[in-house]
């Protein structure tokens, strides 16, 4: 006993040294070395409490291993305190933190998966001794342990039983006893079995036998605990003897049985009462540890300054205080209730008020969408007209040999004009353009859609926040389309690759600063073309949208094109 006593002591000077609080692994272990310690010394409450705390540093350091034992360590506590349901609850704790582990031992398994069978056999419940039996058979397969085996066949007869099952459950007995090894008491436990199963078959001579046997174990054992329920035994015995005839031998086995289940019903209470301790130590202490390791010094410092007479005039402060307030609250009801009657109504009137403005901008919404839905008509109309002026002035400079290029021009202008309807109805703020998401698209449609395989051109846009009226961009958009169209056709013959650099940047408020530069031949392309309907209609947007545009004939060719946002046709 000393040496366990010892033991503890020097584990609790050493967690008393882990200030921060951090170290959880290591003050997981020693909690859970203190509580096998109560454990040894039949100290049960005190090794629940330590297990527990044990269990909580386990759960902080996200240690499975750790957690599991002091589940398992839980488990078999409330099990001989026969809190059958509390130790069920932490058996399956244990095994679900045992799947979540890989490559956990086979043999550790197959142990925990013996004692969660015990106890729901104590709990009669045969559908999870069923599937846990038939688990076990498949694992005992695959590891020599006689030991668990002969548990595994205890078991199963012990299932036979509970399904009355006699003559079965007598085989699976008879094959533990082969193995001849004593694994948690199992041998004594098989007399057992064996004794009640003969009984119920009326072999009461053959059962006497057994019970006799377990008898002199007893006997040898000081009536100390061999693994077996002593009072039920001596029931079973006397109810065996009284079966044969022999009177007085069941009478002394009742008056034993009585003895024994007085002391039981005795240890159950005392058992109960530790156990409802542990639980409000437990809830104590996890507070107490909590608080101790976030700021421990300050808590010692605080309680040093405390002393009994202030305590003593809190206690009268707060009296006079509670007696005041019981006082107030009496006379002051009606007062009270009539101050929250009107608060409510205030409240209900502000409500009101915030749903009557909230309707009221419901209604300007609607009238600014309608507003909204009609400039959106105009601007597609204005943008249908203008479609039409550019097919007519097409046709007009279009030879008749012309007509596929006539028509596949046309269909990027109009492309050009149906993506500025796209990013409008795609985005949340119908007013303005996203120019660096429609230039973008743009490009990379024209680009796409060139008959020009020759080579390959790659737009390079860089039109971050701009953001401007569908009036200026579809003008923008067309300027765009025709330069990039020629790029194509003329800027870089007899090469696999080039590049086009588009850059709109806001210059000062609302002007901004169109440049469109490619890297090709320069401008020796453009003298036959200069006179083109393209040219032209790129000076002509430029004038809508009251533009100014020069050229740049250095290393290819670069249009710069300056314009007010606010000054257009």
């Amino acid at each position: 006993m000393g040496n366990y006593q010892d033991s503890n002591r020097i584990a609790f000077a050493a967690i008393s040294k882990y200030k921060n609080g951090q170290n959880y692994k290591q003050i997981g272990l020693l909690f859970n070395l203190i509580g096998a310690n109560y454990s040894s010394l039949d100290k049960s409450h005190l090794a629940l409490q330590n297990f527990e705390r044990a269990s909580y540093f386990f759960l902080k350091a996200k240690d499975n291993f750790g957690l599991l034992k002091c589940y398992n360590q839980i488990a078999d506590i409330y099990f001989k305190l026969n809190q059958d349901i509390h130790a069920l609850n932490y058996s399956k704790k244990a095994i679900q933190i045992a799947n979540e582990i890989k490559n956990i031992d086979i043999q550790s398994y197959t142990i925990l998966l013996l004692f969660n069978t015990e106890i729901n056999l104590k709990l009669k419940k045969v559908a999870p001794v069923s599937s846990n039996l038939n688990k076990i058979n498949v694992l005992l397969q695959k590891i020599d342990n006689k030991g668990l085996k002969a548990f595994y066949y205890l078991l199963h007869a012990d299932l036979c039983y509970l399904k009355k099952n006699y003559d079965l459950s007598i085989i699976y007995c008879n094959k533990a006893k082969e193995l001849n090894v004593d694994y948690e008491n199992s041998k004594t436990r098989i007399d057992y079995q064996l004794a009640k199963s003969y009984h119920q078959i009326n072999q009461t001579a053959e059962a006497s036998i057994y019970f006799k046997k377990i008898e002199q174990e007893l006997i040898k054992n000081n009536s100390q605990y061999i693994g077996i329920n002593t009072a039920a035994f001596y029931f079973d015995y006397a109810d065996n003897e009284k079966s044969i005839g022999n009177y007085k031998k069941a009478y002394d086995l009742l008056k034993k049985y009585s003895e024994w289940q007085k002391n039981k019903t005795e240890n159950e209470n005392k058992e109960r009462i530790l156990y409802l301790l542990t639980k409000y130590d437990l809830n104590q202490k996890e507070i107490e540890i909590k608080n101790n390791f976030i700021d421990k010094q300050k808590m010692i410092l605080e309680l040093q300054k405390s002393n009994y007479k202030m305590y003593f005039f809190i206690t009268i402060l707060l009296f006079a205080v509670l007696l005041f307030l019981f006082f107030f609250y009496k006379f002051k009801k009606e007062k009270i209730f009539n101050q929250l009657v009107s608060e409510k109504s205030k409240t209900i009137e502000e409500k009101n008020l915030l749903i009557e403005n909230s309707l009221a901008k419901l209604e300007q919404l609607l009238k600014t969408k309608e507003v909204l839905l009609k400039e959106i008509h105009h601007r597609v109309k204005n943008n249908l007209q203008l479609v039409m002026s550019l097919l007519r002035s097409q046709a007009r400079n279009g030879a008749d040999n012309d007509i596929h290029d006539f028509i596949e021009k046309s269909q990027s202008r109009i492309g050009a004009i149906a993506l500025i309807h796209q990013n409008l109805y795609q985005s949340p703020q119908v007013e303005k353009v996203d120019i660096q998401e429609y230039i973008s698209c743009l490009c990379e449609t024209i680009i796409e859609s060139s008959s020009k395989d020759t080579t390959k051109i790659v737009a390079k846009v860089n039109a971050n926040n701009v953001f401007l009226d569908i009036s200026i961009a579809i003008p923008i958009g067309l300027i765009i389309n025709e330069l990039i169209t020629n790029v194509i056709k003329y800027a870089y013959p007899n090469v696999s690759t080039g590049l086009i650099s588009i850059d709109i940047k806001n210059v000062n408020d609302t002007v901004y600063q169109l440049v469109v530069t490619d890297y090709g031949i320069g401008i020796d392309y453009q003298y036959k073309k200069k006179n083109s309907f393209g040219m032209e209609l790129v000076s002509l947007l430029v004038e809508q949208i009251g533009g100014s545009l020069s050229l740049i004939n250095e290393e290819g060719l670069q249009y710069n094109i300056i314009f007010d946002s606010n000054n257009h046709e």
